[in-house]
């Protein structure tokens, strides 16, 4: 008897302990860790009965492996829940894309996949910029350095990051560049190009690459290769651009000649003389430190000692600023410039800095203009090549012209080939001679249009600073800009009136080396309507100027 009230003691101890663990009489409850995943609601089951699969936790840069009891994977239609427990999510990281952009400069670098939250050694940069070298990477285009060379990088939880390459313009300790001989990097094939380059001996950084074909292996007919289909390509056009190389500026900074009685009268002498655009521009001004007015390195350039320099900002319209800076020297005031930003009109003197005659008195021009015009079903087109050779008072021209003799006769030539000498006696006179085919003899003449002046390079008379913006490279001709400076070189121009009313675009760059234009791209197209009819013209001009100091003319003949 005592045996029997024993065992029900004991069966209902038990039966309490039971009931306990699961919260109540007879259920349990099933709580839910998502680990990041947002929050999801418990749930009470009857003891020893499944539960339902809850909805799919979602966690930004990973993917969900399962509901997990320790490290066992629960399964909701196998288990069945016997007291409270809690279940855990689980997650794989995802394996994300990392990218990388030259931004401007040359080159390829592979992707790499990283892992969400996975931190890493970034690759070491394999992307080239001629006149640059690269100081890090950035998370914008145009943001600043977020990561160096190598350093540690942990991987967001988005889908793809790309970081860009950030690029600081290399100046030579001597000033100028001295190179090596060229190397080559790649040998020309009959269908491909070759590469070679060389390197400043001086700063060991600043390099030079060159493109060159090796059209003696080429057989071609009709501009195409028999050998390898490869089309016939001239390397003072298609290629000119890639001749242009290293970009770098030689302008320091200009002080105006005059000197002012006050501060207002300077700025107006700025707004007046170095910025166009200027009418109803906004001004603000911040006042220098003694350190902020070492840096700008104007010193040496006054007289008198500098009594305070106030930075100004142009806004030229809602997009567009400039600075200039004026500077009080006793009783006196001047206004001083400095190399226009990206994005900034550029101010007269850094123009005339580069636009300097004497800079071109020695050098050759090479430009290559195709033009092309379509109305209705016909199409005509022409090509105009044309070499200038200036140093020591001498000028050698040569013209050559491809296309449509239809065309050729719109443009004012039949011929397609001429070739002018031109020596300057100490008196200033021009003696002429020409040439009207390749193989034809020179006679002494004139051409109407011609002479030492209008053979300069980048001779136009329409082309001034009024039209151009700093770019990285240069300068260049965009936007409204643009559609002035094609107006103003219409303008005036008889039958053509027609073309102020043309649907027009127009874009032109202009590559800056050591001071100097080394080239220029341009490209524009036109669609005008004259009496019913649609007429489309457009074209590409690109212009290399090389070997500064280092041309030779002699007389042809």
């Amino acid at each position: 008897m005592k045996l029997k009230i024993l065992f029900l003691i004991l069966t209902c101890a038990l039966l309490v302990l039971c009931l306990a663990a699961c919260g109540g009489e007879d259920t349990c409850t099933v709580e839910f860790n998502t680990n990041g995943g947002g929050t999801i609601e418990p749930v009470t089951v009857t003891k020893g009965e499944k539960i339902s699969t809850p909805k799919k936790p979602e966690k930004s840069g990973y993917t969900f492996d399962g509901w997990y009891l320790d490290d066992e994977k629960w399964s909701f239609a196998g288990y069945v829940v016997t007291e409270d427990i809690t279940l855990e999510a689980k997650w794989s990281a995802n394996e994300n894309t990392l990218t990388f952009d030259a931004n401007g400069g040359e080159g390829s670098m592979a992707s790499i996949t990283v892992k969400t939250a996975e931190a890493i050694d970034l690759p070491q940069n394999e992307f080239t910029r001629n006149g640059y070298k690269f100081v890090g990477w950035a998370a914008t285009k145009t943001g600043e350095v977020e990561y160096k060379d190598g350093a540690e990088y942990k991987m967001g939880k988005k889908d793809e990051y790309t970081l860009f390459a950030v690029w600081e313009l290399h100046i030579c300790p001597s000033g100028t560049h001295v190179f090596s001989e060229w190397v080559t990097k790649e040998e020309a094939t009959c269908s491909s190009h070759g590469t070679k380059e060389r390197i400043c001996i001086v700063c060991e950084q600043y390099t030079e690459l060159q493109r060159f074909s090796n059209s003696d292996n080429h057989k071609f007919e009709n501009k195409i290769c028999s050998l390898c289909g490869a089309k016939y390509i001239d390397p003072t056009g298609e290629e000119i651009i890639n001749s242009i190389g290293g970009v770098s500026e030689t302008f320091v900074g200009f002080i105006s000649d005059e000197s002012y009685l006050s501060e207002e009268e300077a700025v107006d002498g700025f707004l007046s003389n170095q910025l166009s655009n200027h009418k109803n521009a906004s001004l603000l001004h911040t006042e220098l430190n003694n350190e902020e007015i070492e840096a700008l390195n104007i010193q040496n350039k006054l007289q008198n000692s500098i009594t305070s320099v106030k930075k100004y900002t142009v806004s030229v319209s809602s997009s567009t600023e400039c600075d200039f800076y004026i500077v009080e020297c006793g009783r006196e005031y001047f206004y001083y410039t400095v190399l226009p930003k990206n994005g900034e009109p550029i101010t007269n003197s850094y123009y005339e800095s580069v636009f300097n005659n004497e800079k071109y008195e020695n050098c050759t021009f090479t430009k290559v203009s195709y033009i092309e015009v379509k109305a209705g079903l016909q199409k005509l087109t022409a090509t105009i090549t044309q070499t200038i050779k200036h140093a020591d008072e001498k000028v050698l021209f040569e013209q050559v012209i491809e296309g449509d003799p239809q065309l050729m006769s719109q443009l004012g030539s039949t011929q397609n080939y001429l070739a002018a000498y031109i020596e300057i006696g100490e008196n200033g006179n021009e003696n002429m001679y020409i040439k009207q085919s390749r193989y034809g003899s020179w006679t002494e003449s004139r051409l109407y249009g011609y002479s030492a002046d209008t053979l300069a390079p980048f001779y136009d008379q329409h082309l001034d600073y009024t039209y151009f913006e700093k770019t990285d490279f240069g300068f260049a001709l965009r936007n409204d800009n643009a559609l002035r400076f094609y107006t103003d070189t219409i303008s005036g121009q008889g039958s053509n009136q027609y073309l102020e009313d043309a649907e027009l675009n127009l874009y032109a760059e202009y590559y800056v080396a050591d001071g100097v234009l080394s080239g220029m791209h341009m490209e524009y197209s036109a669609t005008i309507t004259v009496n019913g009819s649609t007429q489309t013209t457009g074209g590409e001009n690109k212009m290399i100027c090389t070997d500064y100091g280092t041309t030779i003319v002699e007389r042809p003949f």
